[in-house]
């Protein structure tokens, strides 16, 4: 994301006057993207050693998975 930013999917359309804010913007969602991944990973992770048991890591990874997305969007389209 950092090399290419262009490639990235922005809900608004991308001018000279907001590009910088919108590339930005994007790479700080992706970069908090990363903790509830790892909540997700571990709960994968702890379920194969418990024998396929949901944990509360699951579900607190997919609640701050639709967190981050939803704040980021609100930011870009903000930042429009």
């Amino acid at each position: 994301m950092s090399r290419h930013p262009r490639l990235f999917n922005y809900p608004v359309p991308v001018t000279n006057e907001n590009v910088a804010r919108l590339y930005r913007e994007g790479e700080r969602m992706l970069v908090w993207l990363l903790v509830p991944l790892q909540f997700i990973f571990f709960a994968v992770l702890q379920a194969v050693l418990l024998n396929g048991a949901v944990t509360w890591l699951l579900w607190v990874g997919l609640a701050g998975l639709l967190a981050v997305v939803l704040a980021g969007v609100v930011q870009m389209s903000r930042d429009a």
